[in-house]
């Protein structure tokens, strides 16, 4: 189901546009940016684990699934709360 693709239908960057940035940035390749801007302590040296992607209808049929499962509930904020001034503990 190509037309349904994301990536397919995704506008990122071009060649140039690519080029252009990692030259204004003074880097050779996007791994030489991320090794420049990302700290060491957070990156991750195994690969995620994730499951096996869907296709954009079986994503929103899982999501619309999902959504079954919220239940409505009262919402009573604002209800009975003004606008008070609480003085400091040494005034």
């Amino acid at each position: 189901m190509a037309k349904a693709d994301f990536s397919r239908r995704h506008i990122g960057l071009g060649e140039s546009d690519l080029e252009s940035m990692l030259q204004l940035l003074d880097c050779t390749s996007l791994d030489d940016l991320m090794e420049k801007v990302v700290p060491e302590a957070i990156v991750r040296s195994e690969p995620l684990k994730t499951p096996e992607a869907l296709s954009e209808p079986d994503f929103l049929e899982s999501m619309r699934e999902m959504a079954k499962k919220n239940k409505c509930y009262k919402n009573f904020i604002g209800q009975g709360y003004y606008g008070t001034h609480v003085p400091s503990i040494g005034a």
